[in-house]
């Protein structure tokens, strides 16, 4: 009765996709007492024969059925394995379907669900957030006195943390060994740092560290670098530098992703010379930074108004075989710029190998802010057309602003014309520039076309 409840429900419910075919037909096949019948019933018994192209035509549930029939299948089903029902499980059924069959195996004379059939449904049911539903199977298998295994948990917290639930995984963790009598590792308590960070629980990630260090538990580079993280998130950027000198103590050794969120930390608390010293210590150490670690140090120079330095940055950047992008010119142009070294910054612009509309920008406000308008209209029209680099709203708002400041309402008026030929929308910042440049000269007639 069972069966037949199963099989029905089977096949009204069930749509196999063709790459699951595979692993179904291994379920019933594979060195299980299934294999053998089957195969007597194909050498002769039968006289069935499996033809490829026929297959080919039906759809999935017709090929997993066709070599045998409903009631063997039953049959041999009633010896169902718990490895048989692991690849069963992991078949894309949907979920009400494999815990029916997963209860209906229990029913089984002689079977009993393994450590591994619980770790495939729970997270089936974890991807589906259904975690009464794990809580149950957990309170099942303790009374089935099955052995925990740590992987079972950091797949529960992983499941917890991506459905928002970082406060669950510290639960869990806190459980495996008094409930569940599973010791946690360092395995264990990455997953939960790594989870409060991405939760934005940077100060509870923290305390979980020093709980960690005292049971005895020794962190991996990993830990370190999660924990340096969440300081920073902290804006205690002092105990963050303060754990790289510790890490050795526990017998790690720095990489390159703590070294550049100790740089990236202090080049945004303007603290460059700090962070200048560990991208040195970063060579030594044989860690290599990337392109975002020198652009760090990059804007907190020019933040500071060390242009020059940022200048002899990026040369130290090309001597080591790095490729300066956008974001590396652009703090730098704007340094040059807001000292009026716009030539400078433009040959700068000359040397990019990508530029972009923001670096014209960049400079183009510089020479409208020294009162070289002409020269930014040149560029405008006649060099980033050669570079395929067109014009954006900004960039006409930049030279309309610089032509009303200058009483150059008919050279702003014809940058607004430009702009609707060119399909460039003007917002409310063209409107509003070019109505007060009007109304300034008293010109309402002209404010009120606009």
């Amino acid at each position: 009765m069972a069966n037949s409840m199963l099989f029905r429900s089977l096949r009204l419910r069930r749509n196999l996709q063709a790459s699951a075919l595979s692993i179904s037909r291994s379920v019933f096949f594979a060195k299980e007492n299934i294999h053998t019948k089957v195969c007597s019933r194909s050498s002769g018994g039968c006289g069935v024969s499996l033809d490829t192209s026929q297959l080919a035509s039906e759809n999935e549930w017709e090929k997993l059925l066709k070599p045998f029939d409903l009631e063997e299948l039953q049959k041999s089903l009633n010896h169902i394995t718990p490895r048989q029902l692991c690849q069963i499980l992991m078949l894309p059924l949907d979920l009400p379907t494999l815990v029916e069959i997963f209860e209906w195996a229990d029913t089984q004379v002689g079977y009993s669900h393994t450590f591994d059939v619980y770790l495939i449904l729970i997270d089936k049911l974890g991807a589906d957030g259904q975690f009464k539903a794990i809580d149950r199977l957990l309170l099942q298998m303790k009374d089935e006195a099955i052995a925990f295994r740590e992987e079972l948990f950091i797949l529960m917290m992983k499941w917890y943390g991506k459905a928002g639930f970082p406060g669950q995984a510290i639960h869990i963790i806190k459980e495996m060994k008094e409930v569940y009598g599973c010791e946690p590792t360092f395995r264990s308590y990455n997953v939960v740092l790594d989870i409060l960070v991405a939760g934005d629980c940077p100060k509870i990630a923290v305390n979980v560290f020093y709980e960690m260090l005292n049971k005895g538990i020794s962190p991996t580079i990993f830990t370190f670098s999660i924990v340096m993280k969440s300081y920073c998130l902290l804006n205690e950027v002092d105990s963050a530098c303060s754990l790289l000198r510790k890490m050795t103590k526990h017998g790690c050794v720095p990489n390159s992703i703590i070294y550049q969120t100790l740089i990236h930390a202090l080049s945004k608390d303007n603290r460059v010379n700090e962070a200048l010293t560990l991208l040195e210590e970063m060579f030594l150490m044989s860690c290599i930074p990337d392109i975002d670690t020198f652009n760090d140090v990059m804007h907190g120079l020019c933040r500071l108004g060390r242009i020059h330095e940022a200048a002899k940055l990026v040369d130290r950047m090309l001597l080591r075989g790095f490729t300066p992008n956008a974001l590396t010119y652009g703090p730098l142009m704007h340094g040059l710029c807001l000292k009026g070294n716009i030539d400078e910054a433009r040959v700068l612009l000359s040397k990019v190998p990508e530029s972009n509309v923001v670096l014209y920008n960049t400079l183009i406000n510089g020479y409208v802010n020294i009162g070289r308008i002409d020269e930014a209209k040149h560029i405008i029209q006649e060099v980033m057309p050669t570079k395929g680099c067109g014009p954006d709203i900004f960039t006409y708002n930049i030279l309309i602003r610089g032509f009303c400041k200058m009483g150059r309402l008919g050279s702003a008026h014809e940058m607004l014309n430009e702009m609707r030929n060119r399909d460039c929308k003007p917002n409310s910042v063209t409107y509003s520039t070019l109505i007060d440049g009007f109304c300034k000269e008293r010109r309402l007639k002209e404010a009120s076309d606009v």
